[in-house]
């Protein structure tokens, strides 16, 4: 029997063959390029090659690390010489096979056809480690990471001192191999974390040569990747004492990033104990992709932002300092009218000194009431509109939705004030909510006035109802949840944003944004007729369950002043309301607390002279006349239609009864860039109904929110554009038409759709995801709310084992016979010269999945079909093909069905043993063109090429 050295020695010879092949390929194709012509499929040959190559190399060095690990117990002299050998050529061949598949990528990028439907994919099967990873370690998804020191000097050029350090990290690698086949888990995660942390050494120094493989570096990250998740597994198989594990895991993987050095490091540990104690809504746990994906979005530039954890809120140490606390995320960024007029960071209790109001109390909540609250100096318009209605909502209907978000309470479950100066936020973002740690030093100006958005117990009026006249105490809840978000947010430079958005920061309510038509008489698909918003915003702020803003129009200057509105601006809607003789009026609060409305209704207007008009509305008929201006206002419903653009409403989730969340990761290289062809590659979920659901046709809602991801926060921009689309089909689904409700395309981070089951025929609903031309790595939070029983499922991927075939429909040169002359551009079937076309034999040799999908360029219309040709397989070692079919007599066993342009695939069918011919074709005879088959099966199957 073999040794594994001997098969491993067998796989190099067979890579060094592939190169050597793929070598006189390339040479070949270089020297027909020169001349008169070039062979297309040479050229393909030659990346394919390279790719076969590069995976034998990767399965010698996998079998040569095997064969180390069994044999490292002697401690002789030659045979520690032996390993050392050993360990440098299984370094060698590693970076080879990498630097191959880099001239894969560039070759691939050379031949990529111009003009296709879907770009070309790269098979599953070209990643070694794909194939082999449940023989390697699990595989570990990005962790969320900070910053290192530098590496000790090295005099070597970078790559020199790369190589070196990379031999050391290899050959501790394959001492941890070897400690952890032997059961010695201690000793092994020594090694692990040792040779991790050698290979971010080798990262840092190629991070310093402009000139540095980037495929090399990527490989060392997962190799980082892969020795940090086997430390957690050994550390979950066996209990030891974790403490110096988890510090050195810690700064491990905060070196896979570069923030900021004074950061707090991200503690692995830490991230997957909060994550373990969320409670997905009606399910038993995160799978282990969803918790990657949650750990991926907990580090933004803003500081790493753990999941919630109601007892760690509660037991957290508040008031065990003996000092006030300082954030050790520092301080944060100040604004531009923040900046013009700040004197220093204060405390609290030296604010209320610097205002001359030594006895002066320090709340901090007094009144949850929107009256007071008072933006300032930040452009934050949008979460303060927020704040403002949910205060009031809390007032209004006695729901504690901003009272119960910070830390620490009194026993009753209010926020107090800390002497020490730390606080817990309540916020939520990226899928769950996110725990914010914030100080209590806040900026202000010479005279102690605070620079940031706070209450004013002055703005409390008689016409309100609430009579605490007078300055009242120092309150804190508005500054505080105004810096744990701006926080979050990444600093109080705040560009800007939305209510919808930042409402669901706050509340964690269901976003959902209505756009007015600007012609009632020709409303667009995104747009809602007038009279339904009208019906919608009234019912919605009737019974407790919805906050409502709503944002101006980009008035021009001139008109803003006129009618005291300003432009792109958010209000917050306090009330709505109908009068018995039909008048329709809404209650606004501008966040900066003046600048109120100069239209009809405004305060001064002679219809408040009413004191029937004024008791039905709600108003002081007293008070009314007066001259001050808190920018709380009413305002007719005819002048809200002409100067506003649309409404923000958050829903309140326990609207629905049922409801659960999915959390994924859509990488860039999954699936086409332009999906308007093909969406079979792209993220989809099944939703099962219920029978109740279906015959009280249940409303069912789906909330797909994106990610935010550090780039963003850092200013870059949102060029991911995302929707979702709801078919009626239970399997895969590969063609974007044929929809029975399309999403619209939005770069907000939340997308609603709102959909009303009509009956039997939506008993089974896939959600299609879908981004317009996609540019980056994509997490989401995909969240369904139904009235009635329903189950949410991810729909499994494509086969994973697949053959990628490239061909062309070519044409011969002049001929008297048209047969000859239409070379391999054959037709569609029942044309004479259809058995002309490209054609590939098929071996299955057990009952097998398959399907297969062609690409060509959008101008041509194209089927592809399988036909058996015969039911037994040939006797071992006995090379059979199937033949070339020149006529269809009987229905094809796989069939794409019409001719379709630029793209089509077959269903999945399961193939019984046999052999099968495979034909790609064009609906009209002579039409010239590239194009690619992609044959996928659960099984590996031969796939050869009829000549």
């Amino acid at each position: 029997m073999p040794s594994l050295l001997d098969d491993a020695f067998t796989l190099l010879d067979q890579a060094n063959a592939l190169e050597q092949k793929a070598s006189r390929s390339n040479s070949s194709t270089s020297n027909d390029a020169a001349g008169e012509g070039s062979s297309s499929t040479e050229s393909l040959d030659y990346g394919s090659l390279l790719q076969q190559a590069s995976t034998k190399y990767h399965e010698a060095c996998y079998l040569m690390k095997r064969h180390v690990g069994r044999n490292n117990v002697e401690k002789s002299g030659d045979a520690e010489r032996m390993r050392s050998l050993m360990v440098e050529k299984i370094e060698h061949y590693e970076n080879h096979a990498e630097e191959l598949m880099k001239r894969v990528k560039e070759h691939s990028r050379v031949e990529r056809y111009p003009g296709f439907a879907l770009e070309r994919n790269v098979s599953p099967n070209s990643c070694w480690e794909n194939n082999h990873a449940s023989q390697i370690e699990p595989a570990l998804c990005n962790v969320p990471a900070q910053n290192k020191k530098h590496v000790g000097s090295l005099k070597e050029t970078p790559n020199e001192a790369a190589v070196q350090v990379a031999s050391k990290a290899s050959a501790l690698l394959s001492t941890a191999n070897k400690l952890d086949e032997s059961g010695e888990n201690s000793k092994a995660t020594e090694q692990y974390l040792a040779a991790a942390q050698l290979y971010l050494d080798v990262v840092k120094i190629l991070s310093e040569d402009d000139n540095a493989n980037t495929d090399l570096v990527t490989s060392l990250k997962h190799k980082v990747q892969l020795a940090l998740d086997r430390v957690e597994e050994l550390k979950k198989r066996k209990k030891f004492d974790c403490d110096e594990v988890n510090r050195k895991l810690a700064l491990l993987t905060a070196r896979q990033d570069l923030p900021s050095a004074n950061k707090e490091k991200p503690d692995c540990e830490e991230i997957n104990k909060k994550l373990a104690s969320l409670e997905p809504i009606h399910r038993e746990s995160f799978s282990p992709n969803e918790v990657e994906v949650l750990k991926r979005s907990s580090l933004l530039t803003s500081g790493l932002f753990l999941p919630w954890c109601d007892e760690e809120a509660k037991t957290y140490s508040y008031f065990a300092h003996s000092s006030p606390w300082v954030d050790p995320d520092g301080l944060l960024a100040l604004s531009e009218k923040q900046t013009e007029r700040f004197y220093k960071w204060a405390r609290p209790s030296e604010i209320v000194q610097m205002t001359h109001h030594s006895s002066k109390e320090i709340k901090m909540l007094n009144s949850v009431t929107p009256f007071t609250i008072k933006q300032y100096c930040v452009s934050d318009c949008s979460f303060i509109a927020g704040l403002c209605i949910a205060a009031s909502h809390e007032r209004r209907f006695k729901k504690r939705i901003i009272s119960s978000l910070i830390y620490p309470q009194d026993e009753s479950g209010y926020p107090i004030y800390n002497p020490g100066g730390v606080y817990m936020v309540k916020l939520w973002l990226n899928g769950v909510a996110r725990r914010v740690l914030v100080d209590d030093l806040l900026p202000i100006d010479k005279k102690g006035k605070l620079l940031c958005s706070h209450t004013d117990s002055r703005l409390n009026r008689s016409k309100r109802n609430l009579n605490t006249r007078g300055s009242g105490p120092l309150e804190l809840w508005v500054p505080i949840l105004e810096k744990a978000y701006m926080k979050l947010c990444g600093g109080y430079d705040f560009p800007g944003s939305n209510s919808g958005i930042d409402l669901f920061s706050l509340t964690g309510w269901i976003p959902e944004r209505i756009f007015f038509p600007a012609d009632d008489t020709n409303v667009k698909d995104f747009e809602t007729p007038v009279e339904r918003v009208w019906e919608r915003v009234y019912s919605a702020s009737a019974y407790g369950d919805c906050l409502i803003t709503l944002s101006t129009n980009n008035l021009t200057e001139e008109k803003a002043a006129e009618v005291g509105l300003f432009t792109a601006h958010a209000y917050a809607v306090l009330e709505v309301i109908q009068t018995t003789n039909g008048t329709r009026l809404l209650q606004l609060k501008n966040p900066w607390a003046s600048e109120g409305w100069k239209g009809r209704y405004f305060s001064s207007d002679t219809i408040w002279s009413n004191p029937k008009f004024c008791a039905e509305v709600g108003y002081g008929a007293t008070s009314a006349m007066t001259n001050e201006d808190d920018g709380v206002f009413y305002i007719s419903w005819d002048d809200v239609i002409k100067y506003c653009s649309n409404f923000h409403l958050s829903w309140n989730p326990s609207l629905f009864r049922h409801k659960t969340s999915m959390h994924g990761l859509w990488r860039k290289e999954e699936g086409p860039l332009d999906d308007s062809f093909n969406v079979g590659e792209n993220p989809q979920y099944s939703v099962t109904l219920s029978k109740n659901a279906i015959a009280s046709r249940a409303t069912l809602w789906i909330l797909l929110s994106r990610h935010v991801t550090k780039q963003e926060q850092e200013g870059g921009d949102v060029s991911d554009f995302l929707t979702l689309h709801i078919h009626r089909s239970q399997d895969r689904i590969w063609y974007p038409q044929g929809s029975v409700l399309e999403g619209a395309y939005t770069n907000n981070p939340h997308v609603l759709i709102r959909y009303d089951v009509e009956g039997l025929a939506d008993k089974y609903l896939s959600l299609v995801l879908s981004q317009f031309k996609k540019s980056n790595d994509l997490c989401y939070t995909l969240s369904c709310y139904c009235t009635e029983k329903f189950k949410l499922n991810q729909k499994d991927g494509p086969l994973h084992h697949c053959q990628i075939l490239d061909d062309s429909w070519t044409l011969r040169g002049s001929s008297s016979s048209s047969l000859l002359h239409v070379g391999t551009a054959g037709g569609p079937v029942g044309k004479g010269s259809f058995g002309s076309n490209p054609q590939w034999s098929l071996l299955v040799s057990s009952d097998t999945k398959i399907q297969c999908k062609c690409m060509a360029s959008k101008s041509l219309a194209i089927n592809v079909i399988l036909v058996q040709t015969g039911s037994e397989v040939p006797s071992s070692g006995h090379k059979q093909k199937s033949k070339r079919i020149h006529h269809i007599y009987e229905t094809p066993i796989v069939d794409s069905g019409d001719y379709r342009y630029g793209f089509t695939v077959t269903k999945q069918t399961t193939l019984p043993t046999g052999l099968y011919t495979l034909i790609a074709s064009t609906y009209e005879v002579a039409q010239e063109g590239r194009f690619v088959v992609h044959v996928m099966s659960d099984r590996k199957i031969s796939v050869d090429k009829i000549t």
